[in-house]
């Protein structure tokens, strides 16, 4: 069965295009264009996987990320961000994220980061 992954990105291009991209991969994937959107649909469906941005609308990434680990603990989260290098994001977020990766997205590597998160994932 396909793996669900949730894409959360306020910019509607972005959002559209990394869920085109993996939905070509064979994940099952739905999106929101801000944290509360995902709040949402993480409330009502389950999901194996939450690609989030992080400065968003509303609820941001790491407020979404903070809300995710206190009800949802197992729910993997890939934090996507233009604002902060990968380091500084593992710092300030101290493993609350699986991973960080700096915008402009590479998609190989985007891949490669979903594939070993699912795979790492408890329960797999």
């Amino acid at each position: 069965m396909a793996q669900k992954i949730l894409v959360v990105e306020d910019e509607f291009l972005s959002r559209n295009n990394l869920c085109k991209f993996l939905a070509g991969e064979g994940y099952i994937i739905r999106d929101a264009a801000n944290g509360a959107e995902a709040l949402e649909k993480i409330t009502s469906e389950s999901f194996d996987l939450v690609i989030t941005d992080f400065v968003m609308p509303h609820v941001d990434g790491l407020r979404l990320i903070e809300l995710v680990r206190g009800k949802w603990p197992q729910l993997p989260v890939i934090l996507i961000t233009g604002y902060l290098s990968a380091h500084a994001g593992d710092m300030i977020l101290d493993g609350r994220a699986a991973r960080i990766m700096t915008k402009p997205i590479d998609l190989d590597d985007l891949l490669t980061a979903v594939k070993r998160t699912l795979e790492s994932k408890p329960g797999t």
